[in-house]
């Protein structure tokens, strides 16, 4: 785990009944506690005269970051008026707001200046119907499972699709596989794909680290999908070698990297047994999630 930071972290949302926008900021907060800090999401605070006066120079014809049309105006004092009354009282910022509706990369930064430490983060659309109880776990997952200008939509259910292309699924079930793969000994020799692995975990306070100074707790999520299709690759390259097991060692770490990013993204990892049972189970039942697929079909290097 990385050294403990000190310091005080507000989240703000141009956007708060924004889903993505929600996910992605209470990820950062999650990221920002695991290191240590004390980090909040804001909540909207009026316009202040202040904040006018510090961006009314940098928005016009001739200004810095271009003309904005009233709403847009309206739409970027609003939002910068929670930066800067979040700025009284924490030393970092993290703005999370829509790519588009007005948004300019930098402008917020210039404005606020060196009042504290500013990270804004433009995030695509993203169309997610209205869910509960697993399938809202599972919506959330795979919304930070991807890159912040990947437009997303849900609509289709492609969060609850039992497939590897789904990296919700391939999480979840990649965490499953972890008692079945450790080995009953040490393996003092490693072969090429349990040392890419042991490498890769071996990073993870990097990571933390990275997704909180970038303002991208997205970067955690596809680092969990990059274990999880290395420990499978492991598995497979065991098989091979006629085993069945990796180094206990490199599990474990696989372990603890697992249960700290799944309880940082909020969601907690399905063991084996439930998701067998979640994938017999009928079709009409709401919580199965599409969980439907044989085994088999992450084993070995079984094509999906």
């Amino acid at each position: 785990m990385p050294k403990p930071r000190q310091g005080r972290l507000a989240i703000c949302l141009d956007a708060p009944e924004d889903m993505r926008q929600r996910w992605t900021g209470e990820a950062a907060q999650a990221v920002a506690r695991a290191l240590g800090l004390e980090a909040e999401i804001c909540d909207p605070s009026a316009a202040t005269e202040g904040a006018e006066a510090r961006l009314l120079p940098l928005i016009g014809p001739d200004a810095s970051y271009g003309a904005a049309t009233e709403q847009e105006w309206r739409g970027l004092l609003a939002t910068f008026s929670d930066i800067w009354a979040a700025s009284e009282a924490y030393e970092e910022v993290t703005l999370f707001a829509g790519i588009g509706g007005g948004f300019r990369a930098g402008l917020y930064e210039a404005a606020l200046g060196d009042r504290a430490c500013l990270r804004s983060t433009a995030l695509a659309a993203a169309d997610i119907p209205t869910l509960g109880g697993e399938h809202a776990e599972l919506a959330r997952l795979y919304v930070l499972c991807h890159r912040a200008e990947r437009v997303l939509d849900l609509t289709e259910r492609a969060h609850a699709k039992p497939e590897r292309a789904n990296p919700a699924f391939l999480l979840h079930y990649a965490a499953s596989k972890l008692s079945a793969l450790r080995g009953a000994e040490p393996v003092e020799v490693w072969d090429a794909a349990t040392r890419r692995l042991a490498l890769l975990v071996a990073g993870y306070a990097r990571v933390l680290e990275l997704a909180h100074d970038l303002g991208a707790p997205q970067r955690l999520a596809l680092y969990l999908c990059e274990v999880a299709h290395l420990l499978l690759d492991a598995g497979a390259a065991a098989q091979d070698r006629g085993e069945k097991a990796i180094c206990p060692r490199v599990i474990d770490a696989c372990e603890v990297v697992f249960c700290s990013g799944f309880a940082i993204v909020g969601t907690k990892a399905l063991d084996e047994n439930h998701l067998k049972s979640e994938a017999s189970a009928k079709s009409s039942d709401k919580r199965s999630i599409d969980l439907r697929i044989k085994n088999e079909a992450f084993d070995g290097r079984t094509p999906i």
